[in-house]
């Protein structure tokens, strides 16, 4: 049982013994095993937003991070984070960021023509939302049997 009563908090629909085991092991194994099977589906999100990313810019393919949250007492996750402007070659004084402009669109400032998105992130996270909690599932079991077996 997690020590003081502490635990993370977490719902895995159809895998209530999952659920059970991994409230069963203390809270320091629970961030282990959590962050691990989190940065496994973000693995699989990122790869995605690549692949998308490519057609527009291969530069910004392959500058895609899968970068821990900001660390926190409360929560755990990772983020996918695109490349800095001089990393891009996005000159310093230039208005605007086009992975940004890409990914959410926008309305030109003097024609007022609008430029629909092409998203490249939330493309990736919508069709392989399946496939991510799958990974998260896969390694948290796996973790939790490695961890039950070690006891």
């Amino acid at each position: 049982m997690a020590t003081g009563g502490v635990q993370i908090d977490f719902n895995l629909i159809g895998a209530s013994d999952l659920e059970r085991a991994f409230q069963r092991l203390g809270l320091q194994m629970q961030k282990k095993i959590a962050r691990k099977a989190l940065r496994a589906g973000g693995k699989i999100v990122l790869a995605a937003a690549k692949r998308f990313a490519a057609p527009l810019s291969k530069r910004l393919a392959r500058l895609l991070k899968l970068r821990a949250r900001k660390r926190s007492r409360v929560k755990i996750g990772f983020n996918i984070w695109t490349p800095r402007r001089e990393q891009l070659g996005i000159p310093e004084k230039a208005k605007g960021n086009w992975p940004v402009a890409w990914e959410m669109g926008f309305v030109h400032a003097k024609s007022g023509k609008h430029m629909p998105a092409r998203s490249y992130m939330r493309r990736a996270a919508d069709e392989y939302r399946d496939a991510c909690f799958g990974a998260i599932r896969n390694v948290l079991r796996n973790e939790i049997a490695a961890e039950w077996l070690k006891k």
